[in-house]
């Protein structure tokens, strides 16, 4: 199986330094009605940033793997709870391929594939290794599956 691309790291951080503003700009709300509270919730904000900077996304990533097989789709990720999907490719109806802001700053993508009921999507991708993916899945011959 292989890893998601490193840049991914960055779009994970982009994102919680998104949610520590926000965290922040409640702290300056509190400081309106209480010092404590907003000392409270700066102090928390500002861990819970540095916990998911220092340890958390790097241990989502050293436990994040992908693989696209001729049959599958398979997905491994998990830091507290580990889980692993498979999709089987004769059940894909179609694909997609997104991409935020922050991962077109970081040069990453992400690939949604769509069956009946199911969704499995793979972020961290490269730009290269996503639009490879999505062009391999949504050309495939669908009269040659097994």
């Amino acid at each position: 199986m292989q890893q998601l691309s490193k840049r991914i790291l960055w779009v994970w951080r982009i994102r919680a330094l998104c949610l520590a503003a926000a965290g922040f700009f409640l702290c300056g709300i509190a400081a309106v009605f209480s010092g404590a509270a907003a000392f409270f919730l700066g102090a928390v904000s500002a861990l819970l940033f540095l916990l998911a900077c220092v340890w958390y996304y790097p241990q989502r990533y050293r436990s994040s793997r992908w693989e696209i097989t001729p049959q599958a789709a398979k997905l491994a990720v998990g830091v507290i709870f580990c889980y692993e999907r498979t999709l089987p490719l004769s059940r894909v109806q179609y694909a997609e391929l997104l991409r935020t802001p922050a991962q077109r700053l970081c040069g990453v993508c992400t690939l949604i594939l769509h069956a009946a009921g199911a969704k499995l999507s793979i972020g961290g991708l490269s730009l290269s290794q996503g639009t490879e993916l999505y062009r391999r899945i949504n050309g495939r011959d669908t009269h040659e599956q097994s």
